[in-house]
């Protein structure tokens, strides 16, 4: 290979490496540093000086790997640049002593024109990772970049050609190039994880990162198109295992709080058959064993629960999604000081992240700190105007008495969720503490109605009728929610609005059904 004499400059072309201004035609490779190809001082990149000669031995701690640009026309290959970026992710959030934001943080990136040094303060890192990806027939291109955030140096760049079934290697390749320019000391262990093939089939992983992608926008109709792919996976690799945690955790989420479309114990009982089976192939992976915990929670195993969520983080501390599940647990069992040390464990990695955010504001208001829990939620509302933000900001107004706003928030919530069911049983529950039983049980037999066609929450329907002293179909509801396990019943120890039947030995019978103490937490 030859560089041109007139720029001493490579520029690569997606088929051919020539110098754009004269034509030179150079030998193609399958890969070339970027930095290797400046070779004087006038053809440099024009980042600021580089401090590599005072940083020679010194290790990186963090990163944010920010989305990788889709740099093709092609909307349908969005998939492959966004599963790059989260595979990637995640391959070095398994590495101990690197700090690695989470996806859903360095995805509200996505798109933008982007500071390294301003990223780096906003999320307190020291490098961030950038990327292109253009698929055009079977030629993969892909262009990474390492930059140091405190004077916006490039520590690293490489420009990959490769065909799609090298796309395993490439990751593999990316990966052990980011943690050699970060200086990290890998043990045997940590290299072999890192280099670890979880299919050989190029098709298979492929529509893996279709259903991730599907997963990742959680609604109901994504969760289903997401299992589809996963399953469709699996037909093509039966011991694709990270497949199986994958639709483990989209058949949980359709049983779960937020969604809610199937009879949630169904749910809950397919998302652990997909998770053990994923364990079977392979017990390393920190993503089943976090979905594991998670569903547990929801079968009340609470010991198989903890032990689930420990081994997760154990495999992979930075795993803010575990995280957060883990704060629950701690919230369920009446530990509600380190749920709130764990959900701050989970906001470090994953700072800007609405759900998370949400889930500490939510954590506030069950430990009774509700002016902190309004001004959480009202961040999270300014960030990402989700129905579930305004229908959990409006039950704080509504615990404390301030029932105009809590219907105001109602309705923004209705409106967000098109009258989602939850929405509807929450508003019915603040009209009848709020002294309008009539409208009330108007909106209660419109749920039930409703339930006639789809799974409306039992414990949501107790709820009101709790409220309207209704105390027998209460607690038949109650009890019928328990028998399903509906997503709500691990909120039971923790969630104000049974706080007046706390001490109703009815009460703390389901709560001992549900495996928790009863404590008083609430």
């Amino acid at each position: 290979m030859k560089n041109c004499p007139q720029c001493h400059r490579i520029e690569i072309d997606d088929t051919l490496r020539f110098c754009r201004l004269d034509g030179t035609q150079l030998l193609p490779l399958e890969s070339e540093s970027i930095t290797a190809v400046f070779d004087s001082p006038e053809t440099r990149p024009t980042t600021k000086a580089s401090g590599r000669a005072r940083r020679a031995n010194k290790s990186i701690n963090s990163i944010a790997v920010l989305p990788f640009e889709n740099a093709g026309d092609d909307a349908n290959a969005e998939y492959l640049s966004d599963g790059m970026t989260e595979i990637i992710i995640n391959n070095l959030s398994q590495l101990p002593k690197l700090k690695v934001m989470a996806r859903s943080t360095v995805f509200r990136y996505k798109g933008q024109q982007v500071d390294p040094e301003e990223v780096g303060r906003q999320l307190g890192v020291r490098t961030i990772a950038t990327g292109r990806v253009q698929q055009v027939g079977d030629r993969l291109t892909i262009g990474v970049e390492l930059v140091d955030t405190v004077d916006g140096s490039l520590l690293w760049g490489e420009r990959y050609l490769r065909k799609m079934d090298d796309i395993f290697a490439l990751q593999e390749e990316i990966a052990d190039q980011i943690t050699h320019n970060l200086r990290l000391k890998l043990s045997q262990s940590q290299k072999k994880r890192l280099a670890k093939l979880h299919t050989r089939n190029r098709k298979a992983y492929e529509l893996y990162l279709k259903a991730r992608y599907f997963r990742n926008k959680r609604t109901q109709e994504d969760a289903i198109r997401g299992i589809d792919y996963f399953q469709q996976a699996l037909a093509l690799d039966a011991n694709f295992a990270l497949a199986y945690a994958g639709m483990a955790d989209c058949q949980t989420m359709l049983g779960d709080v937020g969604i809610q479309a199937l009879p949630p114990k169904e749910a809950f009982l397919q998302g652990r058959n997909s998770a053990t089976r994923a364990l079977e192939l392979d017990d390393s992976l920190p993503e089943a064993h976090g979905t594991m915990g998670h569903i547990s929670m929801h079968l009340f195993e609470w010991t198989k629960a903890e032990k689930e969520f420990r081994r997760a983080l154990e495999l992979n501390p930075n795993d803010a999604q575990t995280s957060l599940w883990y704060a629950y647990y701690q919230a369920f069992n009446g530990r509600i000081k380190e749920a709130l040390t764990t959900v701050n464990c989970a906001l470090q990695l994953d700072p800007l992240s609405a759900p998370v955010i949400r889930s500490a504001a939510e954590l506030l208001y069950f430990d009774g700190r509700f002016d902190e829990s309004v001004e959480r939620f009202h961040q999270v509302i300014e960030m990402d105007s989700h129905y579930l933000a305004h229908l959990e900001l409006a039950r704080v107004y509504e615990h404390r008495g301030m029932y105009e706003a809590a219907f105001a928030e109602f309705a923004k919530a209705r409106q967000l969720s098109h009258d989602n069911p939850g929405s509807l049983a929450s508003v019915a529950h603040c009209h009848a503490i709020a002294g309008q039983p009539v409208i009330a049980q108007s909106l209660l037999r419109d749920l039930t109605r409703l339930s006639e066609t789809q799974y409306i929450s039992s414990y949501d329907l107790a709820l009101i009728h709790k409220a309207l002293d209704q105390d027998e179909r209460c607690y038949q509801a109650l009890n019928r929610a328990c028998e399903l396990h509906d997503g709500w019943m691990i909120y039971i120890t923790v969630d104000p609005r049974w706080r007046s039947v706390s001490d109703d030995p009815r009460f703390a019978a389901i709560v001992k059904r549900v495996g928790l103490m009863g404590d008083g937490s609430i």
